[in-house]
């Protein structure tokens, strides 16, 4: 439990635990193009549900993925 408080002053980080990483890793792997599938096989799920728990996106994550992949936000752009 010291170690924890330690990493936490350390990191500055108010709120500390070992699922936290988990959480990270998870989202970050979507972010960088990395499928839900081979995923859920990484971090041994079972249910694909479980995974879709691990990577709940904020909502400027959302905001990012929708400006770079939105069929209207693409064809409005070409149109400028």
């Amino acid at each position: 439990m010291h170690e924890e408080r330690r990493l936490k002053k350390k990191l500055e980080i108010p709120k500390l635990h070992p699922h936290m990483f988990r959480h990270t890793f998870c989202r970050n792997y979507i972010l960088n193009g990395g499928d839900m599938f081979t995923l859920q096989k990484i971090v041994d799920h079972a249910d694909i549900k479980t995974t879709r728990k691990y990577i709940q996106m904020d909502s400027e994550h959302v905001r990012q993925q929708h400006n770079r992949y939105s069929p209207a936000h693409r064809v409005l752009r070409q149109n400028k």
